[in-house]
């Protein structure tokens, strides 16, 4: 599939105001993986991490970034077709099951999931609130939907809630309720990041399929043949 958009090399820049396109030799690929790994950082990391040291109230802008960037990362990597009848957000879901195993786990009670006031879901899988709850409310709502929580677990992933923050409008009965740590989840996928990084450069057999998918995907966004 050819891209939709192709970069003016000499006149745009990559990942920031110090590189432009055409300062990467895009036909040596170790140069591309620092060049993707630049972008990445400058544009996700290094933000998380100046927030984490800041004084303000943070775990909003953490968690919605965080999310962006597992996002992003499952685009690059190899995942399975979409299944019949999957919800929404298979792949960000997908990479979470893979990459993010901890968060790979069924809620002690299931949860309806309203969406625009006339579909629902129902979540069963605690990567399901983090794609829906966090990720979309987040980024839709400006707010994770009320049976999701972002605050500070003293080195806890997340903490399940049967009877305390939230229930239902429709009749009032007990919602349970997920609180996720963002800085914690934050870590967690920037340790994935950087084992994705290490496996692109990785010259094994086993890592072809992420290469070929990396560069797939690579053509299709910035244009570039890797």
């Amino acid at each position: 599939m050819s891209p939709n958009y192709l970069p003016v090399q000499k006149n745009r820049f990559f990942a920031h105001s110090e590189k432009k396109y055409d300062q990467i030799t895009w036909s040596r690929f170790a140069d591309v993986i620092q060049a993707f790994q630049d972008r990445i950082e400058g544009w996700y990391i290094d933000p998380i991490q100046t927030l984490q040291q800041g004084q303000s109230e943070s775990a909003f802008a953490i968690a919605g970034l965080s999310c962006l960037l597992i996002d992003t990362l499952s685009q690059y990597v190899p995942l399975p077709s979409k299944p019949p009848g999957a919800l929404p957000g298979y792949a960000f879901k997908e990479f979470i099951r893979q990459f993010l195993p901890h968060y790979s786990v069924n809620l002690p009670v299931q949860i309806t999931h309203h969406r625009n006031g006339t579909t629902s879901y129902i979540l069963t899988r605690l990567e399901d609130v983090i794609y829906h709850a966090l990720r979309c409310g987040i980024l839709h709502e400006a707010h994770a939907t009320l049976y999701c929580g972002i605050y500070g677990l003293e080195g806890k992933r997340f903490k399940f809630f049967k009877a305390k923050y939230t229930k239902y409008g429709s009749n009032g009965r007990k919602c349970l309720t997920v609180v996720i740590d963002p800085n914690v989840l934050f870590n967690d996928t920037l340790a994935a990041f950087k084992k994705i990084m290490l496996d692109l450069a990785n010259p094994t057999p086993a890592f072809d399929p992420l290469r070929a998918k990396f560069k797939l995907k690579f053509h299709q966004a910035f244009g570039v043949h890797v």
